[in-house]
């Protein structure tokens, strides 16, 4: 098998384990959408700051603008403002669209898990099988922090 082969295998293998990881956010894609355009607005407050502030001392201090200056000035701050409900916004709200999609996750694998037969679970130890299933939950709930600097060939911090 060549090497171009070996990476369409694993593309064809990763495609629908992050279409089934995708499916999750479907039902709740209201708070997703809120939480990335907060998340948005955060980076769009960290990379402004440095070039305004830059800005305003290289242009308007040299020539004695201090209106204009502190002007811009106390927009920075009521940003900085703003920013905080934002980051307030993503670490709770978007903590909780994680547990929702947790809950999905659970509810969808213990109902298949009571649908199987008692010949599946005299073969197998069901302690074994729920342990299973919560570290599949976890791994998934996971993979987005974890796997995605795998994916994005970005070294680990």
């Amino acid at each position: 098998m060549t090497n171009a082969t070996e990476k369409a295998n694993e593309t064809n293998l990763k495609q629908p384990v992050l279409r089934a990881f995708v499916s999750y956010y479907k039902p709740h894609w209201k708070l997703f959408a809120l939480d990335m355009f907060c998340a948005l607005m955060i980076a769009a407050v960290d990379l402004l700051f440095p070039m305004v502030s830059r800005y305003a001392m290289q242009n308007w201090l040299p020539v004695n603008a201090y209106g204009v200056f502190f002007g811009v000035m106390a927009a920075l701050v009521l940003a900085y403002i703003i920013r905080a409900e934002f980051q307030y916004f993503v670490g709770y709200w978007g903590h909780l669209l994680g547990v929702y999609m947790e809950v999905d996750m659970r509810r969808e694998l213990f109902t298949h898990l009571q649908k199987l037969s008692f010949r599946f679970y005299d073969q197998n130890r069901t302690g074994s099988l729920m342990s299973r299933v919560s570290t599949i939950c976890l791994r998934w709930w996971n993979w987005p922090i974890t796997d995605r600097r795998t994916c994005l060939s970005l070294p680990s911090p």
